[in-house]
């Protein structure tokens, strides 16, 4: 079971001015993320302190990207992101038309990866968003620690260079909202 990582709570101000810097340092949030940080009771800075704690982050099933995430097989980062590994998947490969299905394969979702990859710089990698797992998600990673709600290319990209030894882990900023936004509160 992977390591479960720390938390400090946060006050909505604390949290808005982590995200503030995040938006500064170029990166695309979703406008979801406003809505959500709005809906949130709790808010705690999650410290991913190594790259196991990180690649215990569940990566959500998403129309686009369905290859990376079989039905019924785990999706937390270091499973995802051994799949790519497994079927020499590059983000180059994955930009092109593949002849699967647009729900299974977009070659525009994995774009935003493959910029990522080339330009890769830990300065620039903002915060992550993160939410509480479901019953079912649990039930599909158990090794899963935490939702990734926004930040998901940032992750997949992060994800594939550490199992590929292009980088060494360094600690990347991570906000958890509770409840998950979107879901009756529970």
């Amino acid at each position: 079971m992977a390591k479960s990582p720390s938390m400090t709570r946060m006050t909505w101000p604390q949290a808005v001015e982590l995200l503030d810097a995040t938006r500064a340092g170029l990166h695309h949030l979703d406008p979801k993320v406003d809505d959500a940080l709005g809906e949130a009771r709790e808010l705690y800075q999650v410290h991913l302190q190594d790259d196991e704690r990180f690649l215990s982050l569940i990566w959500p099933e998403a129309d686009g990207s369905r290859l990376l995430t079989p039905a019924d097989e785990g999706r937390t980062l270091g499973e995802v992101a051994a799949r790519l590994q497994v079927n020499k998947w590059t983000f180059e490969k994955l930009t092109a038309d593949l002849g699967l299905s647009p729900v299974e394969h977009d070659p525009d979702y994995f774009g935003k990866c493959r910029y990522m990859d080339d330009e890769f710089d830990y300065e620039r990698f903002g915060t992550l968003m993160l939410a509480p797992t479901t019953d079912e998600e649990r039930e599909q990673s158990p090794e899963g620690s935490f939702f990734i709600f926004d930040g998901v290319h940032r992750c997949l990209t992060l994800a594939k260079r550490l199992l590929a030894q292009e980088e060494d882990y360094r600690q990347v900023p991570a906000l958890l909202m509770i409840p998950r936004p979107g879901l009756p509160a529970g």
